[in-house]
């Protein structure tokens, strides 16, 4: 895909992760906790995002939210049979 085709979803998705940003809770998940279906979402959002270039850095609470994410046995041995996680 030519870059200039890329532009709009990757400012799409940067504008979301702003709100995102503004609107997560933290400590807690999306909606505070327990764990929903939307973080799962989002978790695997923001992975198929960081593998197109998008930066994620200028986002701590996402990132904080995909690092509880991760640590989840669930999803750790879910990223381990799919060979995403050695």
């Amino acid at each position: 895909m030519p870059e200039d085709a890329q532009a709009p979803p990757v400012c799409w998705l940067q504008e979301q992760f702003a709100w995102l940003e503004s609107t997560l809770a933290e400590p807690g998940y999306c909606t505070g906790e327990p764990f929903t279906s939307a973080e799962a979402y989002l978790f695997m959002l923001s992975c198929w995002a960081q593998q197109v270039g998008v930066d994620l850095s200028p986002y701590p609470r996402l990132m904080a939210m995909r690092e509880r994410v991760a640590a989840r046995p669930a999803v750790v041995a879910a990223l381990k049979a799919q060979g995403l996680l050695k």
